[in-house]
């Protein structure tokens, strides 16, 4: 007996240990504990104890471990967990408004039932965006979307049917021809995969779960107009509205004017594409943040302030601080423009501000110069510095497009260790919320893959 239990852990050990290695060089690597967990189900295993023990371990030191919740929305969960439980598989919104006004103790405001909608999808309880088209209804078992979602990636060739041999036997055949090189997905295609799966259910919500696999960046719309306005040339017959492209996390065709049509984007590109897209909207939110809290006066009155600078900013001798697109955007012209908002100043407009004329001190080293590391500044002029230096590396500096998994690990790492500093001064924590959001999306993806 002690000769099966040690053979089945040593290969346990094995199994743990070939999951490690291969996770190692993916981004999924970051969620790797030091700990592993052999652990025999057909006994009372004692180091079940152990990974008990663990799992609270790393929990707890979660950003959102330890924040209270109310009472009532624990009450909510309960009543969706039920259905869920029943095999429902999606409620609307009415319903779930339904179910709060008939518990015990109610959510009074909607505004409070949507925030408690999205901490439920934040912790995976459930699947709810607040957007538009999304916010009426919630899933409620994000497995089976992600099933939903295996049956397409997976789904085995549709064979004709030999006796009819039908044009649209040909015209699936064809389509499906297309989605397993291009990666481009008709709904008809869905239809037919989901239908030869013996799926009745996720017809039913069809429109839904392909809705949330393009908020994901699972799928997305092609654009119908290339640069010259025409019209792009359609797949097969169908409408934009019943085709989507596959993203290129899948290794599949991503639909774009000004791409080569048989190119695939590779995992160091999206990489490359992710990275932007964190650095241009967190680190350039976490900029804007600091530009309004230390501005020298009012952030309403930024304009005088502006116009005060007006000579400093663009008529400096040599070369002027600001170009012709950042003038017209901080200054009205004679034809009365007004000056452009907070959200347009990009990461190039906002460094310049915060160096000129906000309360923002410099770092140690200085302006224009890599701030210290040991010991590290954590000052907001230190902060300022390195988002504008990952800017000058990433977006203007990188003639290839391209990011590996690992460099990709080491620029995230950094994306959230200065936005940590910028927090422990400014206080608050949406930015990082949003990185760590940014994150799990693209881990999601790759998992998936």
């Amino acid at each position: 007996m002690q000769d099966c239990c040690d053979y089945r852990r040593e290969r346990g050990q094995r199994y743990l240990e070939e999951i490690r290695s291969y996770l190692r060089d993916k981004p999924t690597a970051v969620h790797l504990v030091d700990e592993d967990f052999a652990i025999d189900n057909t006994i009372l295993d004692s180091k079940l104890e152990d990974l008990k023990k663990k799992i609270v371990e790393v929990a707890s030191q979660q950003p959102y471990w330890g924040e209270q919740i109310p009472t009532r929305w624990f009450l909510l969960e309960q009543q969706l967990m039920r259905l869920r439980d029943d095999g429902v598989k999606v409620v609307s919104r009415s319903t779930v408004e339904h179910l709060n006004k008939e518990g015990t103790v109610r959510l009074e405001e909607s505004e409070e039932l949507d925030l408690c909608l999205r901490y439920l999808h934040e912790t995976g309880t459930i699947i709810y965006f607040s957007v538009e088209v999304l916010r009426d209804n919630v899933l409620l078992n994000p497995k089976w979307m992600i099933y939903a979602l295996k049956l397409l990636i997976n789904a085995q060739p549709i064979l004709p049917n030999r006796t009819t041999g039908s044009a649209a036997d040909s015209d699936i055949q064809q389509q499906w021809s297309d989605f397993k090189e291009k990666g481009i997905l008709t709904v008809e295609l869905v239809d037919a995969i989901w239908t030869k799966e013996n799926h009745p259910e996720l017809h039913e919500h069809k429109e839904h779960i392909l809705m949330i696999m393009e908020q994901l960046n699972i799928l997305a719309k092609p654009r119908s107009f290339n640069e010259m306005g025409e019209k792009c040339p359609p797949s097969h017959g169908d409408s934009e509205d019943s085709t989507f492209v596959v993203s290129p996390a899948f290794e599949m065709f991503f639909a774009d004017e000004g791409h080569d049509p048989d190119a695939t984007m590779t995992r160091e590109q999206m990489n490359y594409a992710r990275l932007c897209v964190a650095l241009i909207t967190v680190c350039g939110n976490a900029l804007r943040k600091i530009l309004q809290s230390r501005f020298p006066v009012p952030y309403t009155d930024i304009y005088q302030v502006l116009l005060a600078n007006r000579q400093k900013l663009t008529q400096r001798p040599g070369r002027p601080l600001l170009n012709r697109d950042q003038i017209e955007l901080l200054f009205p012209d004679h034809l009365g423009n007004e000056v452009g908002t907070l959200d347009q100043f990009d990461i190039s407009l906002l460094y310049i501000l915060i160096r000129n004329v906000s309360r923002v001190p410099e770092p140690r080293t200085g302006w224009n110069t890599e701030p210290c590391d040991r010991p590290r500044d954590t000052s907001l002029g230190a902060s300022v510095e390195r988002i504008h230096s990952y800017r000058n590396c990433i977006t203007c500096h990188n003639a290839v497009g391209r990011i590996s998994d690992q460099d990709l690990d080491v620029c995230w790492s950094k994306y959230e260790a200065v936005i940590r500093d910028i927090e422990a001064v400014l206080g608050g924590n949406e930015c990082s919320q949003q990185l760590e959001k940014q994150r799990r999306q693209v881990i999601s993806i790759y998992e998936a893959c």
